[in-house]
């Protein structure tokens, strides 16, 4: 009896995925491409700060409305304040006495050094600095919780968010101290001076103030930039103790492991660099949107975004709040792997893991493919075949990628890496990956069998894991979760269960898109167009996971995803164009 229906054929053995990459249904690829663009939408509305709280919240609750009028007070005039400066002084005596009315005894580290106050100067100036602190005394002896920000500016901006939303963040969390019972350990409050010429005011009081020798953790509020989540972008090495008392307090938590790697890559410094290279252990916090205005006269008052604030403080006060009552702080644990699902749920584990987790799942992806082989599903010469072509693939896209970077650099539109409509522009790019993935797929697809590009891509992904895992720690996770979700969905739904190829490769393609896309705007506040090519090698990557389900996917199907894509890149290059013009 002949059975005419080709679809019903699907998991013959004998035939293996040969039918199903040419047969399988467009559901998954469409429901998973609809996943993508409904997890951008989430990572950017919820990923924003969280609404400043009204000046009539609770008193044991941070207001950045309330602590608005500090920051009026010392910057309203727009007027820098750099160290050595008239204005700096002045600045200096408004906190001063700030923190005397709420109740404190203030102590200044005075002191000079010697400076360039621009590059081109051949003959350093000697300046005068002054560090504000004040103390708030423990019950104990354990080691001080130490609360940081910097009160000078740049001397051509007014340095409203950097860093007066810091100082103005931390002089309400004092104020807040104060109304509270007398804390387990003592806190140490540093205004430093001198931060925007090399960090001058941390190194004084680490190498000549004997509270230095006090602080156990710390706490360091930055910014680059005037708008965004606060995002905690650097820790000390004992990342594990850090994390989990950060996991354990924040309502919005920001963060990435990710992002310490890449700073430690980056020459940019903050005064907790010189609290780190003390033994300190500590939090420090940013938020890096509006980079235009940074370290420029725009960084005014009137440029000051209140939720970002609010986010700033919330996390210094719910930190400072829970650490500075604990009797005994946690004990070194090493450093964590970590990352925020949607700036609501923080995930980690310690990187000692992150090896063991990755074999793990190569064992479980080795199952798989063994499971293949007896199904016949794929050979060595299937194999090969999908390395070639996977390889292929992704040569072609990081290709394709650099020539719209190219043309778009020659056309001029991406001189400035902070454009005034840059969404069209970055939609280009993942939308010519899709486009490129898809009209590959139609050719190369064809060859092999859809479990051997599915095997070929998900080793590849789990070698990437094992080798982020030893010698980049902190960016582990983006291919060991993806990875894990792909192996076991495979083995567990695919295998043992016999659900189809395309709902498996669905699933990974979620997982990819739930880690990897909520990066974006934060790489784009980070770099711009800077580092294009990091872009396009996230776009490059992203697309090898939803390259075995468009070789899975019937090919009228994948006709219909390419031309669809093709004419919303073309629509999103011309919006670009024109919104973007060429100045």
């Amino acid at each position: 009896m002949v059975n005419r229906n080709p679809a019903s054929q699907q998991d013959i053995p004998s035939q293996g995925d040969v039918v199903q990459c040419r047969n399988g249904n467009g559901w998954p690829l469409l429901i998973s491409l609809l996943a993508l663009g409904l997890i951008s939408v989430l990572a950017f509305f919820l990923g924003k700060p969280p609404g400043p709280l009204p000046v009539d919240a609770p008193l044991d609750q941070f207001s950045a409305l309330r602590a608005d009028g500090y920051l009026e007070h010392l910057v309203s005039d727009g007027i820098p304040h750099p160290a050595g400066s008239d204005q700096n002084r002045i600045v200096r005596d408004k906190i001063t006495a700030l923190l005397k009315s709420f109740g404190y005894q203030v102590h200044l580290q005075e002191t000079e050094a010697q400076i360039r106050r621009t590059r081109s100067a051949v003959d350093p100036e000697t300046v005068p600095l002054c560090n504000i602190m004040a103390r708030l005394q423990g019950a104990s002896d354990e080691p001080a919780i130490m609360l940081v920000t910097h009160f000078d500016s740049v001397p051509y901006g007014p340095g409203a968010s950097d860093d007066g939303v810091g100082v103005a963040s931390m002089l309400e969390v004092a104020r807040m101290l104060k109304k509270m019972d007398p804390p387990q350990r003592s806190v140490i409050l540093l205004f430093t001076d001198g931060e925007e010429y090399g960090l001058l005011g941390a190194k004084k009081f680490v190498e000549h103030h004997p509270w230095a020798n006090d602080v156990g953790w710390l706490i360091n509020l930055e910014a680059r930039g005037t708008k965004g989540p606060s995002i905690l972008f650097e820790t000390g090495s004992e990342s594990v103790s850090l994390i989990r008392e950060f996991a354990s307090v924040s309502r919005r938590p920001i963060a990435s492991s990710l992002f310490f790697e890449i700073y430690k890559q980056l020459p940019n410094d903050t005064d907790f660099t010189v609290f780190k290279k003390h033994g300190m252990q500590g939090f420090n916090f940013a938020f890096i949107g509006d980079v235009k205005n940074y370290h420029t006269p725009n960084d005014s008052f009137a440029t000051v975004n209140q939720a970002s604030f609010q986010h700033h403080g919330e996390n210094m006060w719910r930190l400072v709040s829970r650490l500075a009552y604990l009797e005994k702080m946690p004990p070194p644990q090493g450093q964590a792997v970590y990352f925020d699902v949607f700036g609501r749920l923080l995930i980690w584990w310690p990187a000692s893991w992150s090896v063991w987790m990755t074999l793990c799942g190569g064992l479980v992806g080795a199952g798989s493919g063994w499971i293949c082989f007896k199904r016949k599903e794929v050979s060595v010469n299937s194999l090969l075949i999908a390395s070639g072509c996977f390889l292929l693939v992704c040569v072609v896209l990081l290709l394709m990628g650099w020539l719209c970077d190219f043309g778009l650099r020659r056309d001029g539109r991406l001189d400035n890496p902070w454009p005034q409509y840059p969404l069209p522009m970055i939609l280009s790019f993942w939308l010519l990956g899709l486009v490129t993935a898809a009209a590959l797929s139609l050719g190369l697809g064809r060859v092999g069998t859809a479990s051997s590009h599915w095997l070929i891509v998900w080793f590849t992904w789990l070698v990437a894991a094992l080798l982020t895992s030893i010698y980049l720690p902190g960016a582990s996770y983006l291919f060991i979760v993806p990875a894990l979700v792909a192996v076991v969905s495979q083995f567990v739904l695919r295998n043992l269960l016999k659900i189809s190829m395309g709902v498996v490769s669905g699933l990974s393609i979620v997982a990819v898109g739930v880690i990897w896309i909520p990066m974006e705007p934060l790489f784009y506040d980070a770099v711009g167009f800077r580092l294009n090519q990091v872009l396009i090698l996230r776009v490059t990557v992203v697309m090898t996971v939803i390259w075995p389900l468009l070789v899975w996917t019937r090919s009228g199907i994948v006709w219909w995803t390419l031309v669809t894509s093709l004419l919303l890149l073309i629509g999103f290059l011309l919006t670009g164009f024109f919104m973007n013009p060429v100045t």
